[in-house]
């Protein structure tokens, strides 16, 4: 894992941005810091903890209604606007389709049905050639 980006003040800043906010509020020789010098348990003007950002996080929208208006999002800067990381939507495999199916229902044994409308669409979507 590795830090893209942080959360403060309700947004994503790059890297960069987030140095250069919170230079004054950290030393160089401070134990507490990560990576890039910023400390683990500092807040932001609304008193909230900054949270790093990792490459394996999911921060984009992932509901299919959006997806399907927005097929390429952008996380960016709320400082310099610079865009930090990208993320494509792509057709899912029949195998992949599968796997989700597999876990929504896993969740639906668990108690959790929320999944299910959208695993039942699935469903649809690999059966329909079949159909024809």
């Amino acid at each position: 894992m590795r830090t893209i980006a942080y959360t403060y003040d309700a947004d994503y800043h790059c890297i960069k941005c987030t140095v250069k906010q919170f230079q004054q509020s950290f030393g160089m020789w401070s134990l507490d810091v990560d990576e890039h010098g910023v400390l683990h348990e500092i807040e932001d003007s609304e008193g909230n903890f900054v949270h790093p950002v990792f490459d394996t996080d999911e921060w984009q929208e992932l509901d299919n209604g959006f997806l399907e208006e927005n097929p390429i999002q952008y996380m960016v800067c709320g400082d310099c606007h610079e865009i930090i990381d990208t993320y494509e939507t792509k057709e899912m495999t029949p195998y992949e389709k599968l796997e989700w199916i597999h876990c929504a229902i896993q969740e639906a044994l668990n108690g959790n049905l929320g999944e299910l409308p959208r695993a039942l669409e699935m469903v649809e979507d690999i059966r329909e050639p079949y159909l024809k």
